[in-house]
This record gives C-alpha cells, sequence and structure tokens, in this order.
C-alpha cells in the first residue's frame, strides 16, 4: 500500500466509479433487452408459421391420395 501523505495524488478510481457501474448497467439492460427481443420474434415466428399452415391446410381441398 503506498502513503499519499499530502495528498498530492488523486486517485482515479473514485472518479470513475459513477462511470463504470452506468456502463454496468448499461451492458446488462441492453443484454435482458437483446433477449426478451429474441424471444419475442421467436412466438411471433411461431404463431406466423402456426396460421399459415392452418390456412394453407384449409384452403387446400382433398389430394389424390386422400380419394378413395
Amino acid at each position: 500500500m503506498v502513503r499519499d501523505p499530502g495528498g498530492l495524488v488523486e486517485p482515479d478510481f473514485a472518479q470513475e466509479k459513477g462511470a463504470y457501474r452506468f456502463h454496468a448497467v448499461l451492458a446488462l439492460v441492453s443484454e435482458i433487452v437483446l433477449v426478451f427481443l429474441a424471444e419475442l420474434v421467436l412466438v411471433l415466428g411461431v404463431v406466423l408459421r402456426r396460421d399459415a399452415a392452418r390456412s394453407a391446410a384449409a384452403t387446400d381441398g382433398p389430394g389424390p391420395a386422400d380419394e378413395g
């Protein structure tokens, strides 16, 4: 441990403590937003694919394999 009896050296970490905390919170919030966005896109894709499959099945009549 280094002593500074005259207080001539100001620690850099005292001023930048808030900046580091801000960047950590920003990274955490952006990570959470990206996860929610990915889940939203996944659910939207599943719903759209299911609806497209249902509409395609409803418009198709019985095929040649279904007759007879």
